[in-house]
C-alpha cells in the first residue's frame, strides 16, 4: 500500500516561499500546527528545503542574534537545502523505515520533477501500517 492516501494536502501543509522571513514562517507554523515548514520554489509548486520545530527552538536557544534579529532573517538561511522526501508511490512501510532512520516525524511527498504534493505525518503512517498488518 502506497503512501498517497495519507497525504496531507499542500493548502494544509506549512509551506513559505524561499524569500520569506523567518518570522514569516513562524507565524505560518502556528497557524497550521505542523512541526514542519516546507520553503518552496515555483509558485508553491516545488520543494526547496525545510525548516522544522526543532531547528527554529535550536536558533531561538543558541544567543547569536537577538529574537528581533532572527525573525527578520531569511528562512533560506536557516534551512535544511537537502530534506529527505519520498514520493508517492512509496510503501507506508518503507516510508515509516525511512522516517525512523532520519527521526524525524513529518516528511514531504514529491513526485519526479520535485513536484510538492504535500506531507505525510509519522502517527497517520503508523496507524495506516497497524490497521494494514491485521
Amino acid at each position: 500500500m502506497s503512501v498517497s492516501h495519507l497525504i496531507i494536502p499542500l493548502s494544509k501543509a506549512c509551506t513559505v516561499p524561499k524569500n520569506s522571513t523567518l518570522g514569516d514562517a513562524v507565524i505560518k507554523l502556528n497557524q497550521n500546527r505542523i512541526g514542519l515548514i516546507i520553503i518552496t520554489t515555483n509558485n508553491n509548486t516545488k520543494l526547496h528545503s525545510i525548516l522544522t520545530e526543532g531547528d527554529i527552538r535550536r536558533l531561538l536557544t543558541s544567543g547569536q542574534k537577538s529574537f528581533s534579529q532572527l525573525m527578520g532573517e531569511p528562512i533560506i538561511k536557516f534551512s535544511n537545502k537537502e530534506p529527505i522526501a519520498v514520493s508517492s508511490n512509496t510503501s507506508v512501510k518503507d516510508l515509516i523505515v525511512c522516517m525512523c532512520k532520519h527521526k524525524i516525524w513529518d516528511i514531504p511527498i514529491v513526485e519526479e520533477d520535485n513536484s510538492l504534493r504535500g506531507i505525510v505525518h509519522m502517527h497517520d503512517a503508523v496507524e495506516s501500517f497497524s490497521q494494514f498488518e491485521k
